[in-house]
């Protein structure tokens, strides 16, 4: 997809390589549940947690790549995330890669995290357990 594309429909997925990276500072020793509350297509998702024993839940906006997340096994709503309740202390990892394009010059990596990646954080706190991980990417250019 072009850049501009991309900016206008708000898809900027981690890159994979990325997502492998952050995957070595994860470490469990026992089952948990991990959610991704912009899942996109699932890849990044997928990628993290690898190898992981994990209950893997998504919400995804887009139709199409909601279905593309559940292919991956990921659990997923097609739902905003904002209307989604979500219990109490319910998952233990919450993976947030609020929007971005780090090789689109024309996309702040500054501005990505906006109101909506902060209010993700909001939202979401509560539903993760006591020592649970937030992983929260924030590339740059």
């Amino acid at each position: 997809m072009r850049p501009h594309g991309q900016t206008k429909l708000g898809f900027f997925p981690l890159p994979v390589p990325e997502a492998t990276r952050l995957k070595h500072c994860i470490a469990s020793v026992s089952e948990f549940s991990a959610l991704d509350p912009c899942a996109g297509d699932g890849a990044a998702f997928t990628h993290l947690l690898h190898g992981v024993t994990a209950h893997r839940y998504g919400i995804e906006i887009d139709a199409n790549r909601a279905e593309q997340a559940r292919a991956l096994r990921i659990e997923t709503l097609q739902a905003n995330a904002m209307d989604v309740r979500c219990p109490p202390e319910a998952v233990s990892l919450l993976y947030l890669n609020p929007a971005a394009l780090p090789d689109n010059p024309s996309v702040d990596p500054v501005a990505r995290v906006d109101g909506r990646g902060v209010d993700s954080c909001n939202s979401f706190d509560a539903r993760t357990v006591a020592g649970s991980v937030f992983v929260f990417t924030c590339l740059s250019r």
